[in-house]
């Protein structure tokens, strides 16, 4: 299996500027997936905190990246995030979320209600059945995964390797997509 696209905070994997801003996170795919962001009011912040030997990305408030160019996601694909959830203050702040303004077939992985992550995959229907994947708030440092199988028509989610459960997946995303990585808008913002 071959990933789309790579991140890391080793060396040599971001571009960050004189106030720890990050601005270009480099793919190590070699796919050129990599995330930008040109609003420097918005950028996370890199290398201020440590976790498990890490330098970590923090993004605060409204900071995010995206996608410099549009992702083919396909049929069949996973996502596989380690993220640590400080907090949230919006019911729309997400993990993740894939979007293009040209089609309704987006999602997002969202906290669901401010204060709290309880991982609501929303796509309004449009690609699978929108579920709330975890029974309680999930807070703190963890192993998310989202596995779309178009062709067992299943959406699983896992958190740390243990399954959630799975969601009706009935239409693939559209092809080109923008993602982004803790975005604070809703699919009808984006």
């Amino acid at each position: 299996m071959e990933p789309l696209v790579w991140l890391g905070t080793d060396e040599n994997s971001t571009l960050v500027d004189e106030r720890s801003r990050l601005l270009t996170w480099y793919d190590k795919s070699n796919n050129g997936n990599d995330f930008i962001q040109s609003k420097e009011s918005i950028s996370p912040i890199f290398g201020h905190r440590v976790h498990a030997s890490h330098e970590v990305v923090d993004f605060k408030g409204n900071s995010f990246l995206y996608t410099d160019d549009l992702i083919e996601l396909g049929e069949n694909f996973s996502i596989f995030m380690v993220a640590g959830i400080d907090e949230t203050d919006d019911e729309v702040d997400s993990l993740f979320s894939a979007y293009t303004s040209c089609s309704p077939r987006t999602f997002q992985f969202d906290a669901r209600t401010p204060g709290r992550f309880e991982g609501m995959l929303l796509s309004n229907n449009e690609i699978a059945n929108d579920v709330k994947f975890l029974p309680q708030s999930e807070m703190g440092p963890a192993i998310y995964e989202a596995v779309f199988n178009f062709n067992s028509q299943e959406l699983e989610c896992f958190l740390n390797g243990k399954t959630l459960g799975t969601a009706f997946y009935h239409t693939p995303p559209d092809p080109n997509l923008v993602f982004r990585l803790f975005t604070n808008l809703s699919l009808i913002h984006i």
